[in-house]
This record gives C-alpha cells, structure tokens and sequence, in this order.
C-alpha cells in the first residue's frame, strides 16, 4: 500500500484529502494541532489513519515526521503540507504576525526541507 503524510490534517482542504487518500487505499499519517478535530476523521479512516497532534511552528519538525513514519510502518510515497493560519490584524502589530510567520512560513520551510531530506 501507498502511504502519505498530511500537514494540516484537522479541516478543510487537509481533512478532505487524507479522506480521498484513505478511499484511494493509501495509509494516512494524518497530523494537525486541533486534536479534537482530528479525531474527529475515525468515522471515515477504516483503520488506514495513523493521527499525531504537533504544531508546525513549535514542535520539532524531524522527530515528529521520523515517528511518524514508523508508525506508518516505514516508508512514505506522498507528502502533503495544508495547515496554516492567519490573524486579522488592522494595526501591524508584529507580535499577532509572528504566530503566522511561525506556521505559515518556518513550518513549511522544515517541513518541504525534512521532505526533500527523506526523499533523496
């Protein structure tokens, strides 16, 4: 069987994706920082989910992403990177963007960086 890892797993264009890979007989390293929602995929998963909870901006990237894989049983066929946020922020303050930064840009920086590492 094939199997993938998706960032951002817990809604949206992530959420839908790991479902269609599931229903394409991939196994699913589903990861997300919203436990609850990503918990929430068992009804469609047949067994073919593997979840873990980590934060793209905080955790460390590496580690989580080599875990991962073993739970999947070693080897990874397909990377997905769909999580990000975004705060509304009228007034420029830096401070409300740093979180956006963290995820949006030095999390998918380690994330296509660990990718391109593993595949080569």
């Amino acid at each position: 069987m094939k199997k993938a890892i998706v960032i951002g797993a817990s809604s949206g264009i992530g959420r839908e994706l790991a479902k269609l890979l599931v229903n394409d007989n991939f196994i699913v390293g589903a990861t997300a920082r919203r436990v609850g929602l990503l918990r929430s995929i068992r009804t469609v998963d047949r067994g073919k989910i593997y979840r873990q909870r980590f934060d793209v901006s905080n955790s460390n990237i590496s580690k989580e992403l080599d875990h991962l894989v073993k739970k999947l049983g070693g080897g990874l066929d397909l990377m997905i990177f769909c999580a990000g946020c975004e705060a509304k922020n009228p007034e420029l303050n830096i401070n409300v963007e740093r979180r956006s930064i963290g995820t949006n840009v030095y999390g998918f920086v380690e994330v296509v960086n660990w990718t391109m590492n593993y595949f080569i």
